[in-house]
């Protein structure tokens, strides 16, 4: 048991020295016409930069908060190893638990109050003038500083936990048996507040899915794999002198990634679009599904609320939380099953005493067999599920509106990269290796 040192922070301080509100102003406009770029060439002289005749000048700051703290997990384990009386087996187990005393996580402090509440009691953001109207981006952050944009505060926080157990059982090589064998699995429940996915201050913000803008609040961890089974299976003779020749598989079966169910616009105003947690109907009626005009006219669609309702019914795991806001990271990828296999040859050295060995990996060899097999699906680097467009609120209902079955995001196949810049984690790989060992 003890205190150790967490994540570094060193990425997230550096957004602190690139955004320090002192360095640019930001304008956001309309000019209407062809825009000439020669007229708007680079000036180093600050005083003599050509100004903008359009927009508001905003700048954006990022900032540590002043009493931000090193991040630090208590962390302790309990590890039991156990020789079986049959044929040579071993038991282990093994129990580990952390305890966050100081972690990250990001505010963005220019939202301003929150105006109303929405129909599932989060807080709003827009303008209330436009309860009974469509959403607009102009109306967001009703009530923020206007000389300012965003504005990210790095801050500590004490919430977050961590368990993992496992259990395993063993056959190791014996002078009786080329054979060896063993199998484990692994239950893990993981909670944090902000998983710090993103290098910059915005995105990591921004993809922390909160029911609340800036709440500290412990959630489900994106990194969370919840149940783990692993084997593998080795063999190895000498055919010649004390040369080796040794084959082995290995097996791992997992849960997929979780992901959340998410709104595809800016659902309560705080200015980001994609982040907010998806509020599941209870049933017809719930919510009005149709149109909303900028003039409030609304026109109900029982077309879109039929086909709503018949997609969240072949979505059990988003429909058990009818009435309410899906929690973060509460969806989950398909089961991932994925082989690799070894082969190794020991052979002679130069001198006496000395041994080289070559040997093959083949990951994922599956893949190899069957270019169906193997495949890693979720959804991707932002681990969100856009469900369909909150367009503002009507008779105090929230209004559902572009919901297609067919545009809901579905998972994709991860062979770019698997959120560690891991590329190619579905298909098929070989490594050939060499090593002297004397």
């Amino acid at each position: 048991m003890g205190l150790f040192r967490g994540a570094s922070p060193q990425v997230w301080f550096g957004n602190a020295f690139s955004t320090t509100g002192l360095n640019y102003l930001r304008y956001t406009g309309e000019q209407g016409g062809t825009i000439n770029s020669g007229n708007w060439a680079y000036e180093p002289i600050v005083a003599d930069q050509v100004r903008p005749s359009v927009g508001t000048p905003e700048t954006n700051v990022t900032y540590v908060s002043p009493d931000f703290e090193q991040p630090s997990v208590w962390k302790a384990n309990l590890a039991l190893d156990h020789e079986l009386p049959w044929y040579g087996l071993v038991a282990s187990a093994e129990l580990l638990v952390t305890k966050v005393k100081s972690d990250l996580f990001y505010r963005s402090i220019n939202i301003g109050e929150s105006t109303f509440k929405g129909q599932d009691g989060r807080d709003m953001y827009y303008d209330p003038s436009r309860i009974g109207r469509s959403w607009t981006t102009g109306s967001n952050r009703y009530k923020r500083d206007r000389n300012f944009g965003n504005v990210y505060v790095l801050e500590n926080t004490d919430q977050g936990r961590s368990s993992q157990f496992t259990v395993s059982l063993a056959k190791p090589f014996s002078p009786e048996s080329d054979w060896s064998w063993n199998v484990g699995y692994t239950y893990t429940d993981s909670s944090m507040v902000s998983d710090m996915t993103s290098s910059t201050a915005g995105s990591t913000w921004n993809y922390n899915y909160i029911f609340n803008a800036n709440e500290e609040t412990i959630g489900t961890s994106r990194y969370q794999i919840r149940n783990r089974v692993s084997s593998s299976i080795n063999w190895s003779h000498k055919f010649f002198g004390d040369y080796k020749t040794s084959v082995g598989m290995f097996y791992e079966g997992r849960n997929g990634r979780p992901f959340s169910y998410v709104y595809s616009n800016d659902a309560n105003g705080e200015g980001r679009s994609g982040n907010d947690l998806f509020y599941v109907p209870a049933g017809p009626g719930d919510v009005l599904f149709g149109t909303l005009s900028a003039t409030g006219q609304f026109t109900a669609n029982p077309a879109m609320e039929k086909s709503f309702f018949e997609w969240l019914s072949a979505n059990p795991d988003l429909a058990r939380y009818a009435g309410q806001a899906a929690p973060r990271n509460s969806g989950r990828s398909s089961w991932v099953n994925s082989f690799d296999l070894r082969i190794s040859q020991e052979l002679p050295g130069f001198f006496k005493g000395h041994k080289s060995e070559i040997w093959l990996d083949v990951m994922n060899i599956g893949n190899l067999i069957n270019k169906d097999w193997g495949h890693i699906e979720d959804y991707g680097f932002f681990a969100n599920r856009r469900v369909l467009t909150a367009a503002g609120m009507y008779d105090g209902k929230y209004v559902y509106s572009n919901f297609n079955p067919n545009n809901v995001e579905r998972p994709t196949v991860a062979n770019g990269s698997n959120g560690n810049g891991n590329t190619g984690v579905s298909q098929w790989s070989m490594q050939l290796g060499f090593r002297y060992k004397f």
